[in-house]
């Protein structure tokens, strides 16, 4: 005892099949258990053993050739790693894969790391890899959370470190309301006609900022084959008769939250459409892949009389 001096056999050296002979040096490991330095073992050239300090049980863990009596033994205080952590991307949506990396994290003596993860930032760490720098989670409801990695040395060194940034998991779609048309007709080229707009304006709002697509589909005949709308030379003679839309342009809009409008020309590549029924179909995705609901708004394109 460093602070008294008394002294307490920790394993003792009479039992049959003891490991120890001439015992020299003693070293206290980073785990707390000891390693000597014995003079010669039951080969009589020496070598390391081994005691468990909470038990006194003592093995060889050393012995052979390279060993020749002896004397002495030093070994290193063992230093912790360091943990680090990052995850990507920082924002997902619900059902995402969350790639998580703490390759970053190191051990001042190079040692093989554990790697124990706090994947959702609740405080506990339900997985481990060993030597694998690397994990992967999905998340299924809204959320927000500070990822942890615990990283463990070999010797019992250990470190936590957190992500600088929290992680947010969005399941919410965007939502597009009060989607409509300025006019349900338009007019076609010539344009001496002047009692109908040649373009359209569609106005709607937004639940959040989201890119914006509105595909305009012209209206064509169509007969029904094996559950689908298909054009009537691909269907039998007397199918019955359907609606297939047949998409012409897509106009695209990086909208805000709130009111939105997109204007439509009326032309396609330079050129007016053709006289026809048509509809508007608009759809939303937000920045993490969620996407609205579609919604459509008609509208017809006419020749003006003159």
């Amino acid at each position: 005892n460093p602070q008294n001096g008394s002294q307490t056999a920790v394993t003792p050296n009479s039992s049959t099949g003891d490991a120890f002979e001439l015992p020299q040096r003693v070293a206290v490991l980073p785990d707390g258990n000891l390693l000597v330095a014995d003079y010669a073992l039951n080969d009589q050239e020496g070598g390391l053993v081994g005691v468990d300090r909470a038990t006194g049980a003592a093995r060889i863990v050393r012995q052979g050739t390279l060993f020749n009596n002896p004397l002495g033994l030093a070994t290193m205080v063992n230093r912790p790693p360091s943990a680090a952590i990052t995850f990507s991307p920082e924002r997902v949506a619900g059902g995402k894969p969350v790639t998580y990396d703490a390759s970053g994290s190191a051990d001042p003596e190079r040692l093989g790391l554990r790697y124990m993860w706090d994947l959702d930032g609740n405080g506990s760490f339900e997985h481990s890899t060993d030597g694998v720098p690397r994990a992967t989670a999905s998340f299924e409801q809204s959320t927000t959370m500070t990822p942890r990695v615990r990283v463990l040395d070999p010797h019992g060194g250990e470190a936590i470190g957190a992500a600088s940034s929290p992680l947010v998991v969005d399941t919410i779609r965007p939502v597009i309301g009060g989607f409509r048309a300025s006019s349900r007709t338009i007019a076609t080229p010539a344009a001496s006609a002047a009692a109908r707009p040649k373009s359209v304006l569609f106005r709607f709002r937004l639940s959040e900022s989201a890119r914006v697509g509105i595909g305009i589909e012209r209206a064509r005949a169509g007969r029904r084959k094996a559950g689908r709308c298909v054009a009537p030379g691909k269907a039998r003679k007397g199918a019955k008769r359907c609606t297939r839309w047949r998409r012409v342009t897509t106009l695209r809009k990086q909208a805000k939250s709130g009111p939105n409008s997109v204007r439509f020309s009326g032309k396609v590549r330079g050129r007016a459409l053709a006289a026809g029924r048509y509809r508007a179909l608009a759809k939303a995705r937000d920045a993490v892949g969620n996407s609205s609901r579609p919604r459509k708004a008609g509208f017809i394109a006419v020749r003006p009389a003159g």
